[in-house]
């Protein structure tokens, strides 16, 4: 972006008739401030010497003076008396007020009034006088202090200046800092989403089809880690970091390896460090869950998350590293959760169930941390409606908040449909579910629950929309993942026998789009499941398995040249 050209500002005039003005703008203090205009000293009078004929010849006094009697108030005349001497007299106008019986009379200098850009600052008036009209340097041609913000570009230190137009997050602007637009100052700079990567897992065949296949996370440097698992005489559960551009970091490290175990619904939770925890599901002894602590990529030993039959894990680590876990239990009619320290203490404290749903089954549950500890569960009730609650670190959870968003449906059975939830930095929780008309939106909640901006998320309605994820960076950008199978019109009670789309697309932090919405693969019967992750950085990674293959679409950050 080109800095706004500087505009010259017209002065005013110095008034008609008014002698040239001699005094310069004083020097800076040495603190670099202008000083204030000096109290300027009044000019006294001089009485006038009368000609040696004036009292005889009245009429004559004109010739007495060199420039033919004309004195306007403090100029000065020249005069000469009787022996040809030549001298000055500065002259006086007096003013008689007849108000009053004695009235005094009052007598002025006749010095103009300030004027902006005659180099003397008037502190009644003035913030500042150059004695020029460059509206480039500290002082504008106003004769007030430049500023950012001001709509003029200030050179040598401000790059642009487009006073309103100035603005933190939009692209291509100048921003409030009147910096030129860079990475690190709040602004979404990320490229657009690459092609399929197949991920390096091995030589076995990978098992998809998962209820809650939170697959991929972020670290803080900008890295991800994928996990999967693999269902056959070796269940095996798996994990790999890879950098921002999908290229492998380190091998690949085993989790969890069994004859005879059938695992399933994988899920992983990256901390700012790269420390991450995956949490899954085994068929062994009555669908129980399992997690693991991963610290410098060594695996500490595996835990159960809990001691009853579960299903459908989620997890989150905060920042001081605790593992935060939640499942469907209870028959599945009850979201229960878990905080306790990942590495060093996995089995305290219990359980404690944050819904309340006696009959039917609730959805898979989703975990959103904050920056300070605090997270936000969502889930759906059996009604298919996405409720979410607050929970302080220690544990204080707040009242249910219901939504009004839905969440997709068009599962065959064998999968439960979930939905995205983020909290921002400011607080606000943003839902991701269909709206009333079953559209895809996002929903605003602010830091005290009330509901807020809602924005479409997809251009086009769908029959179903099954699966949807929902990540975001450091200053609130958002990223959506999606499926979606059919049109409003179809008659189909799942996506089985329709066509399927996956989809991908970026928000900016207040909610406006960023991108088109862009497709990430087809297939015809149900959707694979897909996962996304957002580092801090803003960089993004969806994550699905299709056929035998883990496959990452990339968006990497992208900063202004």
């Amino acid at each position: 972006m080109s800095a706004r050209p500087v505009a010259a500002r017209p002065r005013a005039p110095l008034p008609a008739g008014s002698p040239p003005r001699v005094a310069s703008r004083p020097p800076l203090a040495p603190d670099g401030a202008i000083p204030s205009r000096a109290p300027r000293p009044t000019a006294i009078p001089s009485p006038p010497r009368p000609c040696a004929w004036l009292l005889a010849a009245v009429a004559l006094a004109p010739a007495c003076f060199s420039d033919g009697g004309y004195h306007p108030a403090g100029a000065t005349a020249l005069t000469t008396d009787d022996a040809g001497t030549s001298t000055t007299t500065t002259t006086s106008t007096t003013t008689t007020d007849t108000t009053g019986p004695e009235a005094p009379a009052t007598t002025t200098t006749g010095e103009p009034a300030p004027v902006c850009g005659d180099g003397i600052v008037d502190p009644d008036t003035e913030a500042c006088d150059d004695g020029n009209a460059d509206d480039g340097d500290p002082c504008l041609g106003t004769c007030v202090a430049a500023s950012c913000g001001d709509g003029v570009v200030w050179l040598g230190v401000e790059d642009c200046d487009l006073g309103a137009g100035n603005h933190p997050i939009a692209p291509d602007t100048c921003r409030p800092t009147c910096k030129l637009p860079a990475c690190g100052d709040g602004g979404l700079y990320v490229g657009p989403l690459g092609p399929d990567l197949e991920l390096p897992t091995g030589e076995e065949a990978i098992d998809g089809g998962d209820d809650a296949p939170r697959m991929i996370g972020a670290a803080a440097d900008g890295s991800f880690v994928v996990t999967w698992h693999l269902t056959g005489f070796l269940a095996k559960v798996q994990a790999r970091r890879v950098d921002a551009a999908g290229l492998p970091l380190g091998e690949v490290v085993l989790l969890l390896e069994q004859p005879f175990l059938q695992a399933r619904d994988s899920v992983i939770a990256v901390a700012p460090n790269g420390d991450y925890a995956v949490a899954w599901q085994t068929l062994l002894e009555e669908q129980q869950l399992f997690a693991r602590g991963v610290a410098a990529d060594e695996p500490a030993s595996a835990f159960k998350l809990t001691g009853a039959i579960a299903t459908s894990p989620a997890v989150g680590l905060d920042p001081a590293g605790a593992l935060i876990a939640a499942w469907r239990a209870g028959g599945g009619k009850q979201i229960y959760l878990r905080r306790f320290p990942l590495l060093t203490d996995p089995d305290s404290p219990p359980e404690q169930a944050i819904s309340d749903h006696p009959e039917g089954a609730v959805g898979s549950p989703t975990i959103a941390v904050h920056e300070d500890g605090s997270f936000v569960v969502a889930w759906s009730d059996p009604d298919g409606a996405i409720v979410y609650r607050r929970v302080t670190p220690d544990l204080v959870a707040a009242p249910p908040v219901s939504t009004g968003l839905f969440v997709g449906g068009g599962t065959n059975g064998n999968a439960r449909p979930w939905t995205g939830a983020v909290l921002q930095p400011d607080g606000a929780a943003v839902i991701a579910g269909r709206d009333a008309d079953g559209l895809l939106v996002l929903q605003r909640f602010d830091a005290a629950d009330v509901a807020g901006l809602r924005v479409q998320v997809d251009d086009v309605a769908a029959l179903h929309v099954p699966f949807v994820d929902l990540a975001g960076d450091a200053w609130g950008h958002l990223a959506v993942a999606w499926s979606t199978c059919g049109a409003p019109g179809d008659d189909a009670s799942t996506c089985a026998d329709l066509a399927s789309i996956s989809w991908f697309r970026r928000f900016r932090a207040d909610l406006t789009p960023h991108e088109p919405a862009v497709e990430v693969t087809t297939r015809d019967g149900m959707p694979r499941p897909l996962s996304l992750a957002v580092a801090p950085t803003g960089a993004a990674a969806v994550a699905r398995v299709q056929g035998d293959k883990v496959l990452l679409n990339m968006s990497p950050v992208q900063c202004p040249e």
